[in-house]
């Protein structure tokens, strides 16, 4: 199996990078080690099967993630594994869950002000000469 497929994978972030089909034998042989089925020839040929399934839709454009996502999981299914299918689908929503609150921990912390932060390093700072203080 080729290491990079011919056609872009557009993140959730806009980013586009080269599909690569040894990280998506990677991400389906976790959820079968997590359905308790882990094969590494089956993760390899099952990888193989959703890209010629990416393939056989004729788009040109970038695929999106959310769309190899959902091809994994059909592909799954359809092989006759249901629990790994569902395994992926949780790694999936756990990660989208996450997505959204490093989001908001992010739009938390641009609310700070330079003097809120150059504050709370002074304070850090201070703190820690007291630590070695005698």
């Amino acid at each position: 199996m080729r290491r990079q497929v011919d056609f872009l994978v557009e993140k959730r972030d806009g980013r586009r990078e080269w599909l690569r089909a040894t990280k998506l034998a990677r991400s389906i042989r976790l959820a079968l080690i997590a359905a308790e089925a882990a094969d590494d020839w089956l993760a390899t040929e099952l990888a193989a099967a959703v890209i010629v399934g990416l393939r056989a839709r004729g788009d040109t454009a970038a695929v999106q993630t959310a769309v190899v996502a959902d091809a994994v999981g059909r592909v799954l299914i359809a092989a006759g594994h249901a629990r790994a299918a569902a395994a992926y689908a949780s790694v999936r929503s756990e990660r989208s869950r996450r997505r959204a609150e490093l989001g908001s921990a992010v739009a938390l912390r641009c609310d700070l002000t330079a003097d809120d932060a150059l504050a709370a390093v002074g304070r850090r700072h201070l703190s820690s000469e007291s630590d070695r203080a005698p």
